[in-house]
């Protein structure tokens, strides 16, 4: 689990924290098709939003805080010389770290898209407003 999980208590959509990715998808299940009609969507749909830009965030953060803590693991390892890795767990620890950080990078855009957005300065354009 991340370092901080960040998330509002009073949204009823932003659950489960420890499920990030999960919750993500189920939620943007629920979103307009596209994120520009955010601006003419009821105040439910934004909080789906804000809940669903949260949860990728979280998922970023865990994601970002375990591959550090496997990067220290693996550091450790190396310096053992009582034990050696194989090759084969390297090349599998190589494939999984890399897969986490495109996941990683995934979850920011998500979290940065959904913002941008649900944010004032977008309303106000897209709306209309401007």
């Amino acid at each position: 689990m991340s370092k901080k999980n960040r998330g509002s208590r009073k949204n009823s959509h932003f659950q489960n924290i420890e499920r990030a990715p999960y919750e993500l998808t189920h939620l943007i299940r629920q979103l307009p098709s596209s994120l520009s009609k955010l601006s003419k969507s009821n105040a439910d749909t934004r909080k789906i939003a804000e809940a669903a830009a949260n949860h990728a965030r979280n998922a970023s953060d865990t994601v970002l805080f375990g591959l550090e803590a496997i990067g220290k693991l693996i550091f450790i390892a190396n310096a053992n010389d009582d034990h050696e890795l194989d090759r084969g767990s390297m090349a599998d620890l190589g494939a999984l770290i890399t897969h986490l950080a495109v996941e990683a990078q995934a979850m920011q855009q998500t979290d940065s898209d959904l913002r941008f957005a649900l944010s004032e300065r977008t309303l106000k354009v897209v709306g209309g407003k401007a």
